[in-house]
């Protein structure tokens, strides 16, 4: 718990006792108490202001440092760019549950990685919490005020049981978390590109729907935003990236904030009939005239749109020649998601997944190793379709609002793993045969 929330506690009882001795005095007819009435309701309504981070945030804007700046959100740098935290999953006394997007699968993701060997504990990377400037410049400081007073939490949330609790219980068991995992996609994307290996995993994060002073589709924080300007901007050499996009909902909260920036190309893969249909967002030039979209159908079962995928992909990669991939990896296009609705299996998420990686030509099977390596045809012919150039990729998890999401999540990872050799690059800390 930080040090804000045990404030907001603080501040919670002494509200309560504050509010009784008012009433009580108000009941026994004590004069003078309209004054003391007024002050309390106004300190009770302003404080959140000044804790949350609206003032502080609306001053770091007036001074000019709202920038990304050079600080890093890594807490703990482990062997493996796998970044997670047990502080992702979000609980709320069981009123998550009311939401059907499956909020605890980020540990069920960890655990089911470290039980296939995949890693072991503690060679994970662990996040710290974003800084005021990075939630300022990718969210603004009036988002930020209007967080802390909960019920604005609660509708982007879409949970309205979560308004019986006070402002300070949203913040620690659901606003804190995703702060968390949004600073997880940053650390990603800092990894991919800092790391000879030129890969990172965020077990958490993707929430892309959220964009500069809104959120919406239980998305506060848009952490892919965060991550584009973290990398863009926080002097690593990136020059262009692309975001790429397949979960089943368009990114439109990303699509808005940098869709009009000339470094960024998008490619989007949606359903055209599902939330949030954002024309705006769709008309963007990184998607509309540098990257491509795809419209999912049901009853597709995935033939068609993986084999758009292994086209597209490649074409827009060699074309924009993006130095980062920043890799939004839906799992609700399973099938059985009570909010996709579509058809694919768990071997087409897995492909799907892989042939992203492949493209990147990461891994120490990865790009055009020779076949005594390990490296598949499709692996090599991807790569060289591509452009042949190793290119850093950070993957974040999004959405999948199902038990079984967590599971088919792991094995993409480990399915990967054990095709490029994603953890022994990692560990030898060289760079990918072929690159």
């Amino acid at each position: 718990m930080r040090w804000t929330t045990l404030c907001d506690f603080a501040c919670f009882a002494a509200g309560i006792g504050v509010v009784a001795w008012l009433a009580d005095g108000a009941a026994r007819g004590v004069p003078g108490m309209g004054p003391w009435i007024a002050a309390t309701a106004a300190a009770w309504l302003l404080y959140p202001l000044a804790l949350r981070g609206g003032v502080p945030a609306a001053c770091a804007c007036l001074a000019g440092d709202d920038a990304p700046g050079t600080a890093s959100c890594l807490g703990r740098a482990g062997g493996v760019p796998v970044v997670f935290s047990p502080r992702y999953d979000i609980t709320a006394c069981g009123l998550e549950r009311a939401h059907p997007f499956d909020s605890t699968k980020y540990s069920r993701v960890f655990r089911t990685l470290v039980d296939a060997g995949v890693l072991e504990r503690g060679e994970e990377c662990v996040p710290s919490q974003l800084s005021l400037a990075q939630l300022t410049r990718a969210q603004g400081w009036w988002w930020l005020a209007r967080l802390g007073y909960g019920l604005r939490a609660v509708m982007a949330l879409e949970l309205p049981p979560l308004g019986f609790l006070p402002s300070w219980a949203v913040w620690w068991r659901v606003l804190e978390p995703m702060q968390l995992a949004s600073a997880g996609t940053v650390c990603a994307a800092e990894l991919a590109l800092a790391r000879p290996s030129a890969w990172a995993i965020n077990l958490g994060g993707g929430f892309h729907h959220a964009r500069h002073g809104f959120g919406h589709g239980f998305c506060v924080f848009n952490d892919l935003t965060m991550a584009a300007q973290r990398a863009l901007d926080g002097g690593f050499g990136c020059r262009r990236l692309l975001y790429l996009d397949l979960d089943v909902h368009q990114g439109d909260g990303f699509e808005r904030d940098m869709g009009w920036d000339p470094r960024v190309a998008v490619v989007d893969a949606f359903h055209p009939g599902l939330f949030p249909g954002d024309a705006a967002a769709a008309a963007c030039p990184a998607l509309a005239e540098r990257g491509a979209r795809f419209f999912h159908r049901a009853g597709d079962g995935g033939d068609r749109f993986l084999e758009w995928l292994r086209t597209e992909l490649p074409r827009v990669l060699a074309a924009f020649d993006p130095d980062l991939v920043l890799y939004n990896a839906g799992s609700d296009v399973l099938v059985g998601d009570p909010l996709g609705g579509m058809d694919l299996p768990e071997s087409a998420v897995c492909e799907r997944d892989a042939i992203v990686f492949r493209c990147c030509g990461v891994g120490a099977r990865g790009g055009a190793a020779s076949p005594a390596l390990g490296t598949s045809p499709e692996g090599a012919r991807l790569f060289r379709a591509s452009g042949g150039r190793r290119r850093a990729v950070a993957m974040a998890l999004s959405g999948g609002y199902q038990a079984e999401t967590a599971g088919v999540v792991a094995r993409s990872i480990a399915a990967m793993d054990a095709e490029l050799g994603l953890v022994e690059a990692a560990k030898a800390g060289e760079a990918p045969a072929g690159s």
